[in-house]
C-alpha cells in the first residue's frame, strides 16, 4: 500500500512538472523552465531529464533565431544561426539563413546601383556646360581615381588633324611622370590598341619587372590595369588608362562602362563648341580684314561690304537701296515716255522707253541676286501644291510664242499622253526654272526652233539621287534648242553664279550668269536636278528631272547672329518677294484638290466668268451657278492671283469679295477700272457692307449684300449674262435742248451704242418703263421736272436703284445739292471745255465698252480725261520720304493730276507737318527712314486724336514677306512697295480719299 501511494504521488509529481514546463513554454511562451521532481531515479529520471532536454533544445534555438532576427532588423546581415538543429527546425534555419544571405546580397547590389547612379549623376552635373577639354580631362582622372582607388591614369584625346599618323594625342595625367609619351598611333602599346579595337582593355597580372608606379618615398608594380576607349557613334573621341593597387571589382567595370558613354557625349559637344568657336574667331578676324580695307566708305557701304556671314542682311538692306533711285527711275521715265503733255519727239520717247525698260531688266537682276541669296542661306520657301500640265503648257506659250515669231523661230511644246493630270510642286518655282531655261534657249538660239517636251522619265538622272531612285514617278522637262551650244569643258562653270561659256557671251548675248546658277539651286529644292546635253555649235538640252510627289528637302540654314536692330533680321532676308516685276509672271495660284475651275479647258469664244473669292464654299457655289449661265468659271482667291488671271483670260464678267486676304477688294475694283485693257468688264460687287452707290460710282455693274439669297444671286448673274449677251449697251440722254442732245448724241454714240433721247422727265420716264437701259445721262434743268425728283421717281417708281446715272449740267451746285447728287448720281460732270473728255469716260466706265471698239479720235480724248481725275484734283497729300530722289518722282507724278504736295524727310519731321499744316487729306510714308522710321511714326500719329482716321499708305524698297500686315499692325491703312506703280498708288490714293470722303 505504502510503496503504491509513494508511487502515485511521484506520478502526480511528474506530471505537475510536465505540465507546468509544458504550459511555460507552450503557452506561455517562456524559455529555459526545467522540470523538477524530487526523489525519483530509474525511468522516472530518465523520462524527467528528457523534457527538460527538450525544453532546453528548444529554449536554445528559439533564442538563436531571435537573436539573429534582431540583429537583422537592426540592419546587421552578417548574423547567421548556427545553433544544431534537425527536422523541420533544421530547415526552417537553413531557410532563415538563406533569406539573409539573399538579403545581404540585394542590399549589396542595391548599394552598387546606388553608387553607380549616385556618382554617374555626379559627373553629369560635375561635366555640364563645360568647354575645356584640359579641364574636363582633369576633372574626369581626378574624381575616377578617387572613386575607385586608382594610383595613376592618364588622358589622350583623338585629334588627328595635326599628326594624323599618331593621332592620340596626351591631354593630361594623374600622378604621372615627366617622360609620359605624347603622342601614341593606333595600335601601339596596350593604349593604342584599345583605340584601334574600340573595346575596354583589363589587365591584372604584371610580372615584377613591369609597370610600375609610386611617389618619392618608393613604387611598385600596380595590381590592375584598365584601358578605357571613349566613343561617341562609334568613332574613338579619348583614351583613358587607369592603374591601382588593387584590383577593380566587377562594380567599378560596370562603371567604367556607363561613364565612358557620357565621357563621349561630353568630348563630342566640346569638340563641337571648339570648332565653332575657332571658325567664329577666324570670322571675326576676317570682319576686322574686311573693316580696315573698307574704312573710307560710309557706315551703310560697310554694312553692304561683309564678310559671308553677313550676306542675307547685306542682301536684304541691297534691295532697300537699289530699289529706292529704281523708283524714281521708273516712275519719271514712264511719265516721260507716255509723254501726256505731247512735247516730246517720237525719238525722245523711244529714248525714255528705253531708260524705263532698262530700269525693269535692272529690277529683274535684283530679284534674282535676293532669290540667289535666299538659296545659299538655305532659307528659300517651298508652297506645295497641285500643278497642272495644262497651266504650265499654256503659260510657256503665252509667255514665248511672241518671241518665237519675233526671232522666226519654231516653238513646240510636247506633253507626253502617258502624263498624270497635275503633279506636286512649287508653281512659282518650276515656273521659275522653266523660264529660266527657256530664255537662255531663245538668247542664244538665231535659227532652227526652241522645244520643251515634258513626260515621265524610266531614266537619265544621278544613280546617287535619293530622292528621284526612291520617287514612284520621275517627271523630265526638256528645254531642246538649235542655238551655239556649249563646249563640254565649260557645262560645270555654266552653272556657277554670275558664269557664263565665255567672256566674249555676255558682252554679246548680254545677262548676268545667274539664271542657271538659281534654277540649279532651286531644282535641287525641289527634289530634282537638271543634266546637260550639248556640243558647242549643235544647240543644247537642258533636261531638269522631278519626283511626281515632293518630297521635303532639309536645308541646313547658317545660324548668322543679328548685329543692331536698324538691319533687316536674316529670317525676314530670306523672305524677300519682288515688288512689281514677275507679279503676273508666276503660275496662276493652284485650286484646292477638292475643288476645279474651267481654267484648263478655255477655248477661243468661250464666256469666261471671274470669281474672286476667299471663301471656298461660296466660291464654289457661284462656280455652279455662273456654269448653268453658260459661263466657263475661274476661280482666285486672293485679289493678286485675280489680277494676274483678269489679264490673263479676259473674263467676260468678274465677281469681287471686299474682303480679301492680301488687298482691299475697292483697290482691285479702282485698278481694273482704270486699266484700258479690263475696265469694260462688268464686275459683280459682294460685300458685307452696304456700300453700293459707292460701287456704282466706281464702275461696278451691280452690287450685292452679304448674306446674299440665292434667288438674288442668280438674278444677277442672269443680269450680267443679259447684258454681256447684248451687242449694243444703251445709253438714255435726257436733254431738253436739242442742240446739246445732238452734240451728246455724236460723242457718246458707236457702233457698240444705242443711244435714246429724251426731252423732259417724262420721256425719261416712259423710255425706263419699256425697254433697259444701261446707263442714263441727265441734265438737272428739265422743262417738266427738276433733275433730282426725277431721279428719285427712278428709284421709287421704276426701282432702278443701281442704274448708273451720269449729271451733266452747267449749274454751279451748291455744297448740298454736290452732297445730294452724291448720295443718288454715279457722276457728275460740270459743263466746260473739258467735259467732253469727262463725259465720254464717265460713259465708256458704265457702259462698260471695250476700248477696240471705239473710234481713235474718241480713244485720245479717252486718254487725255483719264489724265485727270477729279477725285484727286485739289487734295493735299504729305510725302515722307529720307530720299530727295523719291520725293520728286512722286511730287511730279501727283503734282501732274493737279494734288498739293507736301513733304518730309523723316517721321517726326511728319508729325511736326500734320500739327502746323491743317487740310492734309492723305501721307505717303516710307518705312525705313532715319530719326523715327516709318513705323514709330505711324503709331504716334494714330495715338493723336485728329489723326486716328487719316490715311496712311505704307511705302518700302524692302518688299519682304509679312510688310503689309506690320505695316497695318503699326497704324497704316493700306501698304504699297517700291518701286511704285503708278496706276496702283492712284488707285489707293481714290479708295482711301473716297473712304476719308
Amino acid at each position: 500500500k505504502n510503496t503504491i501511494n509513494t508511487m502515485v504521488d511521484t506520478l502526480r509529481s511528474f506530471a505537475s512538472e510536465v505540465t507546468r514546463v509544458a504550459k511555460e513554454v507552450g503557452t506561455e511562451g517562456k524559455l529555459g523552465g526545467q522540470a523538477e521532481v524530487k526523489d525519483v531515479g530509474g525511468v522516472w529520471k530518465d523520462l524527467t531529464d528528457n523534457v527538460n532536454q527538450l525544453a532546453d533544445n528548444l529554449t536554445t534555438q528559439v533564442r538563436a533565431i531571435k537573436d539573429v532576427a534582431t540583429a537583422v532588423t537592426k540592419g546587421d546581415l552578417t548574423a547567421s544561426i548556427t545553433v544544431a538543429a534537425r527536422g523541420e527546425v533544421e530547415v526552417l534555419k537553413d531557410n532563415i539563413n538563406e533569406m539573409i544571405r539573399n538579403l545581404r546580397e540585394t542590399t549589396r547590389k542595391n548599394a552598387e546601383q546606388d553608387w553607380l547612379k549616385t556618382n554617374l549623376a555626379k559627373f553629369s552635373r560635375m561635366l555640364q556646360g563645360q568647354r575645356d577639354l584640359q579641364s574636363v580631362a582633369q576633372q574626369i582622372l581626378s574624381e575616377m581615381a578617387s572613386l575607385v582607388d586608382a594610383q595613376h591614369g592618364v588622358f589622350y584625346t583623338y585629334d588627328d588633324t595635326e599628326s594624323p599618323e599618331e593621332p592620340l594625342k596626351l591631354v593630361t595625367s594623374y600622378a604621372g611622370t615627366r617622360d609620359l609619351p605624347q603622342r601614341y598611333k593606333l595600335g601601339e602599346t596596350l593604349l593604342g590598341q584599345c583605340a584601334s579595337d574600340r573595346k575596354k582593355l583589363v589587365v591584372n597580372d604584371f610580372p615584377p619587372e613591369g609597370l610600375r608606379m609610386g611617389g618619392a618615398l618608393g613604387e611598385a608594380r600596380p595590381a590592375s590595369v584598365v584601358y578605357l576607349p571613349v566613343l561617341f557613334e562609334k568613332q574613338v573621341k579619348a583614351v583613358i588608362e587607369l592603374a591601382s593597387f588593387r584590383q577593380f571589382n566587377e562594380v567599378h567595370q560596370t562603371f567604367f562602362d556607363q561613364l565612358t558613354e557620357l565621357f563621349g557625349i561630353v568630348l563630342n559637344t566640346i569638340a563641337a563648341t571648339m570648332r565653332t568657336e575657332d571658325l567664329l574667331k577666324r570670322s571675326q578676324a576676317l570682319t576686322q580684314e574686311l573693316q580696315q580695307k573698307n574704312a573710307e566708305l560710309n557706315e551703310k557701304a560697310e554694312q553692304l561690304q561683309m564678310t559671308s556671314k553677313y550676306k542675307s542682311d547685306f542682301l536684304a538692306n541691297m534691295s532697300h537701296e537699289l530699289r529706292t533711285p529704281l523708283n524714281s527711275l521708273l516712275i519719271l521715265s514712264k511719265m516721260l515716255y507716255q509723254n501726256s503733255e505731247g512735247n516730246l519727239s517720237e525719238k525722245q520717247v523711244e529714248h525714255a522707253k528705253t531708260i524705263n525698260n532698262a530700269g525693269t531688266d535692272l529690277l529683274g537682276l535684283i530679284n534674282d541676286i535676293l532669290d540667289l541669296s535666299k538659296i545659299e542661306s538655305g532659307t528659300m520657301s517651298v508652297d506645295v501644291s497641285q500643278v497642272r500640265f495644262k497651266d504650265i503648257q499654256d503659260d510657256v506659250q503665252a509667255s514665248f510664242r511672241p518671241i518665237a515669231l519675233s526671232k522666226k523661230l519654231d516653238f513646240e511644246v510636247e506633253l507626253d499622253p502617258d502624263l498624270p493630270v497635275a503633279f506636286e510642286t512649287d508653281s512659282k518655282r518650276i515656273q521659275q526654272i522653266l523660264r529660266n531655261l527657256l530664255s537662255n534657249a531663245f538668247k542664244f538660239t538665231s535659227e532652227g526652233k526652241v522645244q520643251l517636251h515634258i513626260g515621265v522619265a524610266p531614266k537619265g538622272w544621278g544613280r546617287d539621287h535619293d530622292i528621284l531612285n526612291q520617287s514612284d514617278m520621275v517627271l523630265f522637262f526638256s528645254v531642246k534648242d538649235t542655238g551655239i551650244g556649249i563646249p563640254p569643258d565649260k557645262h560645270q562653270i555654266i552653272f556657277e553664279p554670275f558664269q557664263q561659256a565665255d567672256t566674249s557671251t555676255s558682252r554679246k548675248y548680254g545677262g548676268t550668269g545667274l539664271g542657271l546658277s538659281i534654277s540649279r539651286e532651286v531644282a535641287k529644292l525641289l527634289g530634282g536636278e537638271i543634266k546637260l546635253e550639248s556640243t558647242s555649235g549643235q544647240g543644247s538640252t537642258f533636261t531638269l528631272f522631278l519626283p511626281r510627289k515632293h518630297v521635303p528637302v532639309k536645308t541646313k540654314a547658317p545660324n548668322i547672329p543679328r548685329r543692331t536692330q536698324s538691319v533687316t533680321p536674316v529670317e525676314d532676308a530670306a523672305e524677300v518677294v519682288p515688288a512689281i516685276a514677275g507679279r503676273e509672271e508666276t503660275l496662276l495660284a493652284p485650286l484646292p484638290n477638292d475643288i476645279q475651275d474651267d481654267r484648263a479647258n478655255v477655248k477661243a469664244g468661250d464666256q469666261v466668268f471671274l470669281i474672286v473669292e476667299d471663301d471656298i464654299t461660296f466660291a464654289s457655289l457661284l462656280l455652279d451657278m455662273v456654269r448653268e449661265h453658260g459661263f466657263k468659271g475661274l476661280i482666285a482667291f486672293t485679289g493678286e492671283s485675280g489680277l494676274a488671271m483678269a489679264r490673263k483670260f479676259k473674263p467676260q464678267a468678274i465677281s469681287l469679295d471686299l474682303r480679301l486676304p492680301d488687298m482691299e477688294g475697292w483697290a482691285l475694283l479702282d485698278f481694273i477700272k482704270h486699266d484700258p485693257e479690263l475696265r469694260h468688264i462688268p464686275v459683280q460687287i459682294l460685300s458685307g457692307g452696304n456700300h453700293p452707290q459707292r460701287a456704282i460710282r466706281m464702275g461696278a455693274f451691280t452690287y450685292l449684300r452679304k448674306p446674299v439669297e440665292r434667288e438674288d444671286l442668280m438674278s444677277s448673274v442672269l443680269r450680267i449674262k443679259t447684258f454681256v449677251d447684248r451687242q449694243k449697251k444703251t445709253l438714255l440722254i435726257v436733254e431738253d435742248a436739242a442742240t446739246e442732245r445732238s452734240s451728246l448724241v455724236e460723242l457718246l454714240s458707236g457702233e457698240d451704242v444705242m443711244v435714246r433721247e429724251a426731252a423732259t422727265g417724262a420721256e425719261a420716264i416712259e423710255i425706263l418703263k419699256t425697254q433697259p437701259v444701261d446707263c442714263m445721262l441727265l441734265d438737272l434743268r428739265l422743262p417738266d421736272t427738276g433733275g433730282l425728283e426725277l431721279i428719285r421717281r427712278i428709284q421709287d417708281e421704276i426701282g432702278l436703284l443701281q442704274l448708273p446715272i451720269i449729271v451733266h449740267t452747267g449749274k454751279d451746285l451748291s455744297e448740298e445739292e454736290e452732297e445730294q447728287l452724291g448720295k443718288v448720281t454715279s457722276a457728275v460732270v460740270i459743263k466746260d471745255a473739258h467735259s467732253p473728255d469727262r463725259l465720254l469716260q464717265e460713259a465708256s466706265l458704265f457702259l462698260h465698252r471695250v476700248s477696240s471698239g471705239i473710234d481713235a479720235t474718241k480713244q485720245r480724248m479717252l486718254e487725255t480725261g483719264s489724265l485727270k481725275d477729279p477725285m484727286l484734283q485739289g487734295k493735299t497729300v504729305l510725302i515722307v520720304d529720307d530720299d530727295m530722289r523719291n520725293i520728286y518722282a512722286l511730287t511730279t507724278v501727283l503734282e501732274d493730276i493737279n494734288m498739293k504736295v507736301l513733304h518730309a524727310q523723316n517721321g517726326k519731321r511728319a508729325i511736326e507737318a500734320l500739327q502746323k499744316t491743317p487740310g492734309i487729306d492723305i501721307v505717303l510714308m516710307d518705312i525705313m527712314m532715319p530719326e523715327m522710321d516709318g513705323y514709330q511714326a505711324s503709331r504716334e500719329i494714330r495715338k493723336m486724336e485728329n489723326f486716328r482716321d487719316l490715311p496712311i499708305i505704307a511705302l518700302t524698297a524692302k518688299a519682304m514677306k509679312g510688310d503689309r500686315e506690320r505695316c497695318i499692325e503699326a497704324g497704316a491703312s493700306d501698304y504699297i512697295p517700291k518701286p511704285v506703280d503708278t496706276e496702283r498708288l492712284l488707285s489707293l490714293l481714290r479708295v482711301w480719299l473716297y473712304k476719308d470722303k
